[in-house]
């Protein structure tokens, strides 16, 4: 995760680290559903402490794998420079761009939605990534894998939905 680049290798590590997101990010879905739908957690009393506690988890990550210091004369170098005013327009972009109107509206839609169709959802992040640049910068990379592994995805999406609704209306009519 350090020191990523172009001609590396896939390895056990990597494969590891991705497995454990994946099982991490269920945890979450699954504690997420459970705050919103069944006790009825206010979407920011829910957010905020994830959010502080991802935040401290990174910036001990950070300290302790990077070598960031806490502080330093030179913002770029330090883990709290992003408190200088340098950084504030990049700072309220992240808070209210991906944070609130995407990690939030996530947590938001918990209450509503089963975690498996959040979860799907979420699988389309680097394809709607994607677009996003190329709306800014008017270039894109469409490699094989992807035009093999997008129709495949969506057609996932498609079934999954599909499923979870059978099964709402099923649990619906039977209660």
């Amino acid at each position: 995760l350090l020191e990523v680049e172009s001609n590396s290798q896939v390895t056990l590590i990597g494969d590891a680290a991705a497995f454990l997101g994946a099982v991490t990010v269920v945890g979450y879905l699954m504690i997420g559903r459970h705050l919103r739908s069944s006790r009825s957690t206010p979407v920011f009393i829910y957010a905020f402490p994830v959010t502080l506690l991802a935040g401290l988890m990174l910036t001990i990550g950070s300290v302790t794998l990077e070598g960031t210091a806490l502080t330093s004369a030179t913002p770029e170098l330090s883990a709290l420079g992003w408190m200088d005013a340098a950084w504030l327009p990049w700072i309220a972009y992240l808070s209210l761009g991906p944070g609130l109107c995407g990690h939030t509206v996530i947590n938001a839609a918990l209450r509503w939605i089963s975690p498996i169709v959040v979860s799907v959802a979420l699988i389309f992040e680097p394809v709607i990534g994607g677009a996003i640049g190329w709306a800014i910068t008017g270039e894109a990379y469409i490699g094989t894998w992807t035009l093999i592994g997008g129709p495949l995805m969506l057609a996932g999406a498609v079934m999954v939905t599909l499923e979870e609704s059978r099964n709402t209306q099923n649990t619906d009519t039977h209660s």
